[in-house]
């Protein structure tokens, strides 16, 4: 039985279907992805965005496939935001273990700190 209102799918339809859903859902993720090349650009490693497709057939008592349901997976991947190093050293302080670090020098915690003015101090 040829349908008349059916008609090949294409990506393009694919992104219109189910009210742009699907378009609208890899619109998102490319923002996402370009809001984090916006914000950090000196990060060299690519973002990706993927589109999964996924078909499964359904078979009728026949062994014949007249029907398939479709099901697409959207996601995006920015690279792991990660800090500069810091050091700390290790006390034990009351009986716990304690980290500790430097305000005045993150990246060295055995630098001593910076003497107060003595208006400050007050």
């Amino acid at each position: 039985m040829e349908l008349s209102h059916l008609r090949e799918l294409t990506l393009i339809d694919l992104a219109n279907m189910d009210g742009e859903r699907i378009g609208i859902a890899l619109k998102q993720a490319l923002m996402r992805v370009a809001d984090d090349i916006h914000d950090r650009p000196g990060e060299k490693k690519a973002r990706t965005v993927a589109l999964n497709i996924s078909l499964s057939p359904e078979v009728d008592d026949d062994g014949q496939c007249e029907n398939v349901k479709m099901q697409c997976q959207i996601k995006d991947s920015i690279p792991t935001r990660k800090t500069r190093v810091y050091d700390l050293g290790v006390r034990r302080r009351n009986g716990r273990t304690q980290l500790v670090f430097s305000d005045a020098a993150p990246d060295n915690h055995r630098q001593p700190g910076l003497p107060m003015d003595h208006n400050e101090a007050q």
